[in-house]
């Protein structure tokens, strides 16, 4: 169905630009007063591209507040203007305390200029007049939403398996000593021919030899696809039929199979829908590995005519999960005897009767393996069963769960299950127990903040019998006198308030109070959380009563239209971590529920953390894991402590019955300028092996940064092995590479264009020859091997720059390092002929791409500044253009005092040397367009090593070997990429050793 409404925003945001003229574009989200904290959000673009705005500056009443931070993903903006350069960068936040720059602001009115000024000096403003502690909204963006169905099928034509591999799985399963036999049982009843002999095709095209295919009709009225069977059964001998002479449902139907089946393992597929070739081979591989119990894969679920609908990226086992949400489907394997075990399939039992036997099984074993792909086509109709008797679907599987819960030992007055959310959505309450809760809120000024966070606690909470609670407030230095006087209002009311005169550490803040609570349970809180349901804590609560769950968070909402701003944690999403559906709306235009990825929304589900906005922790096991670490003072605290808690071997589970509001952290976007660096490599470095392994809870085939739930749709690494000379001698005229930054294959390229240096020849991202060497050097050089950007491991732990790198590749390395790309002309600026001495030491690798022959003279204190930047056994990633032999030409030696002036059309450099004299250069070059960045010199090879060995490089690489498989050919032994590194222990000589490869 068209969504027009997403036409005509879109449209309506467009026309903006022509009807005021523009080339830049901006909008005000948000500007509030909350007690003497101005908080202003909003977004601006430009047609020419995100660096095009210089500065978003603030004026309150037409006063001048400051600069606000430029930057922050705004991906609704990107989706609003998808043909904006970088679109997703948009946003800019400014927070300003008026008591703290003694400004004193309390009126009830305000107005709010904003300006975005771009680098061609145009201005762009937008005014609002605002209310206190009211919203200001813009013109509506569209919201995120899950891909649609042709985003599926690009991932689907990327990732299918090859005739090649499926014919080496063939071979390779024929020297397995003793490969399992998979016995697939077909349930029929009435079934479509049609449908019948595809899904039988797909079960004969298998790469894997050894199975048997048991087709069981339940005494069918219709005959028609009993001819499809008898060809089969003819053309292999590895299919049988049984049939029932009476009907006896489709529960019985399975068992049949189940008891008639020679396999070590069984899987039961529908009638009408298809496997993919390569589906029993990895199935078997999975046994091979670890003879799991039961071993389920990804599905694609498609229509009656065979199109995608989307695909179904499931998680690694997830037991809350499954009680709340039959998630595990198609394709399934279960362990032949484990099924017997537990009873086989529930006679009688007319529907839901695969997630019935899946509870038994989970009842006794938790060894599920989840193969990671795409194995099954499950085809949708209204016909099928599910569709006609939810109300059915509902019961039965309220039974399964209830039953599952005796099975483990819960007693019907400690745990039951209850109707969810939605349809196929479940809920297990549990039976909560008394006990003390510490509610733990830091806080500095913003007492409006504050007083609707206790007051909604205070007035709607609905309190659990046997539940004690206290509240702790700790007060990090406020100075707003209305604060202060309502911190002495809460103290007479019982409320413990800790006044704590430092500067801001979150987890120092909360261990503080942590020492002074008495409660068994700590409700860490933000001081902007809103209470809008009375059972919000109940849910929380009731799930403490499982002895593994020490953490349990909520989903937080944003303030403006209710959408997802914290749903769980996913670990490794931009390099780090992030907030899992964020930015998603919580219902749709009918206010019905939105039930995200997987149903996810919708889910009591276990994760790797949660976020500390709102977040129960069992006191005993905090303590045990040493609380949170003070060496996170803003950022990543909350996740660093949930990672501990999991490595300690307790879990961590959100619940979607705890909806809250959050007000702050409505900023809608996460900042590329990162907030908290240090705490971000920290966080980073402590948890490499985990954020390179990636959420076990969301799907490896799903993107890993910018957006989430998107399907990967970077090509698998494809390197040609194309010889350089026919076998004639005669070289050739084209070539096929894979380009290592955006990972794209690239087909019959003439060699002129890709062996050219600066020449885009990359169809994808237009990337030249320098630039795919560039990121050929580094991968060698941090990585030790040749990687595409996109598999590049994150590394958020290493600090880097890059000097007016170029955004085709700035982008990537931003997410995956701890990366800044700096220009000479606008921010965030780097002038290499000036570092201070913060600056030292601090960067693991620079890239330097075509800068240094702009430098003024004398170059030398530039090379010096690389090598002081740089942490010792830190790399520079070096290209110039120079020539082979000779010296460094300079076309200004004496350049001192310079402007560059337009005499009859040209440009003209007049100089003013040290001693006096006037110097006029009319012969100058400028790249990128004239009056541009003005050229300073031809290096020479020689002299440049030089200029490494002065500034006390121990080492310079020239990268200028050939890479076919990457389109990097170097017809010339001259302008190479060069890698100078600094020594890992410095000393006090200049000894030099110069490799060339």
């Amino acid at each position: 169905m068209i969504d027009y409404r997403y036409i005509i925003s879109n449209l309506l945001n467009k026309v903006q630009f022509y009807r005021k003229k523009h080339n830049i574009l901006v909008r005000l989200d948000r500007a509030e007063i909350f007690g003497t904290t101005l908080h202003v959000r909003g977004w601006a673009i430009s047609r020419r591209g995100y660096s095009d705005i210089l500065r978003i500056d603030a004026f309150l009443d037409n006063q001048f507040i400051g600069p606000a931070t430029y930057g922050e993903h705004r991906l609704d903006v990107k989706q609003a203007y998808p043909t904006i350069k970088e679109g997703e960068r948009s946003g800019f936040h400014l927070t300003v305390d008026l008591a703290d720059s003694g400004t004193t602001y309390l009126n009830a009115h305000f107005a709010i200029t904003i300006k975005a000024i771009g680098s061609e000096h145009e201005i762009c403003t937008t005014r609002k007049r605002c209310q206190k502690s009211a919203t200001c909204v813009a013109l509506p963006v569209v919201a995120l939403q899950l891909p649609p169905p042709e985003r599926y099928q690009q991932w689907y034509n990327l990732n299918q398996c090859p005739a090649q591999e499926l014919a080496a799985q063939s071979q390779e399963a024929l020297t397995w000593e003793q490969p399992p036999l998979l016995s697939i049982i077909i349930p029929l009843f009435n079934s479509q021919p049609q449908w019948l002999d595809e899904l039988l095709q797909s079960i004969h095209q298998q790469s894997y030899p050894f199975w048997e295919c048991l087709l069981v009709d339940d005494a069918s009225r219709r005959t028609e696809h009993f001819t499809i069977i008898n060809q089969w059964l003819q053309q292999d001998s590895r299919c049988r039929l049984l049939q029932h002479p009476i009907n006896r449902g489709v529960s019985n139907t399975c068992q049949t199979g189940v008891q008639e089946a020679r396999g070590d393992y069984v899987c039961i597929i529908d009638h009408d829908d298809l496997v993919e070739p390569q589906a029993f081979f990895e199935i078997a591989r999975s046994i091979g590995a670890d003879a799991p119990d039961v071993i389920y894969s990804d599905e694609m679920l498609i229509d009656e005519d065979g199109h995608m609908i989307r695909c179904e990226f499931r998680p690694d086992f997830n037991y809350h999960f499954l009680l709340s949400h039959p998630y595990i489907v198609h394709l399934t394997a279960f362990k032949r005897e484990l099924v017997v075990k537990v009873g086989g399939f529930t006679a009688g039992l007319q529907i839901s009767q695969d997630y019935d036997l899946l509870l038994r099984i989970a009842a006794v074993t938790r060894s599920f393996h989840h193969i990671p792909k795409v194995l099954y086509r499950w085809r949708t109709h209204q016909s099928s069963t599910g569709h006609r008797f939810m109300s059915r679907v509902m019961s039965h599987s309220l039974n399964a769960i209830n039953q599952h819960l005796r099975l483990v030992g819960l007693q019907e007055d400690d745990a039951w299950a209850e109707h969810g959310k939605s349809f196929n959505a479940f809920r297990v309450r549990y039976r909560i127990r008394p006990t003390r809760i510490s509610v733990i809120i830091p806080t500095k000024n913003q007492q409006d903040f504050l007083k609707k966070c206790l007051s909604s606690f205070q007035r709607i909470t609905r309190i659990p019998k046997g539940i004690e609670i206290e509240f702790i407030i700790i007060d990090n230095g406020s100075t707003a006198p209305e604060m202060l006087t309502y911190l002495e209002e809460l103290k007479q009311t019982g409320c413990q308030v800790i006044r704590i005169d430092a500067p801001f550490n979150f987890s120092m803040l909360n261990n503080r109070a942590v020492a002074q609570a008495t409660g068994s349970l700590l409700l860490f809180m933000n001081n902007d959380i809103e209470i809008i349901e009375p059972e919000w804590l109940e849910a929380m609560v009731e799930l403490m009563s499982l002895p593994d769950v020490a953490v349990v968070g909520a989903k937080l909402l944003y303030p403006d239209n209710h959408s997802i701003q914290h749903a769980g944690v996913i670990l490794g999403f931009n390099g780090t971590a992030a907030h899992d559906h964020q930015f998603y709306p919580e219902s749709d235009h009918n206010h019905n529920l939105t039930p995200g990825h997987n149903a996810a929304l919708l889910a009591i589900r276990e994760c790797l953390a949660v976020t500390a906005a709102c977040m129960l922790v069992r006191r005993s096991i905090f303590q045990e894991v040493g609380g949170f670490d003070e060496c996170l003072q803003v950022g990543y605290g909350d996740t660093d402590l949930c990672l501990k808690i999991r490595a300690h071997g307790s879990k961590i589970l959100f619940t979607p019955h705890a909806r809250l509001i959050h007000h702050e952290s409505a900023s809608r976007g996460y900042q590329d300028a990162d907030s908290h660096v240090d705490d971000t490599v920290l966080f980073a470095q402590r948890w490499a092996e985990q954020i390179q392994a990636g959420d076990p809870f969301y799907n490896r085939n799903l993107m890993r940064e910018v957006t989430l739930f998107e399907p990967e749709l970077t090509p698998p690494k494809k390197l040609f092995r194309q010889p350089w000379l026919f076998t004639s001698g005669s070289p050739l005229q084209k070539i096929d590479f894979q380009c290592n930054i955006c990972g794209s294959l690239n087909e019959n390229i003439p060699v002129d264009q890709v062996n050219n240096r600066e020449a885009q020849s990359c169809r994808a991202c237009h990337s030249s020859l320098r630039m795919r060497a560039i990121m050929y050097a580094l991968s060698m050089e941090i990585f030790g091997e040749s990687l595409i950007l996109p598999e590049m491991p994150f590394r958020k732990n290493l600090r880097a720059i890059g000097m007016s790198d170029w955004e085709g590749y700035a982008g990537w390395l931003t997410r995956r390092f701890s990366y800044t790309n700096t220009f000479y002309h606008t921010q965030p600026k780097l002038d290499i002929t000036q570092i201070d001495d913060s600056q030292e030491n601090r960067y693991d690798f620079i890239i330097s791409s075509d800068v240094f022959e702009h430098i003024p003279h004398p170059v030398s204190v530039a090379f010096r500044n690389l090598y002081r930047l740089l942490k010792p056994g830190g790399c520079v990633i070096f290209t110039v253009p120079y020539k082979k032999e000779g010296e460094t030409d300079e076309y200004f030696p004496e350049l001192f005092d310079f402007q560059i002036v337009s005499e009859q059309g040209q440009r003209v450099l007049i100089n003013r040397t040290k001693d006096g004299r006037t110097q006029r250069f009319d012969n100058v070059t400028f790249h990128g367009g004239d009056g541009a960045t003005l050229e300073m010199r031809m290096f020479s090879e020689q002299s440049l090593y030089q200029e490494f060995q002065k500034a006390q490089f121990d080492s310079v690489k020239i990268y200028g070997e050939d890479v076919a498989d990457f389109g990097i050919l170097w017809p010339i032994n001259w302008a190479l990429p060069m890698v100078a590194r600094k020594p890992k222990i410095l000393k006090n000589n200049n000894s030099f050793t110069s490799r060339i490869f």
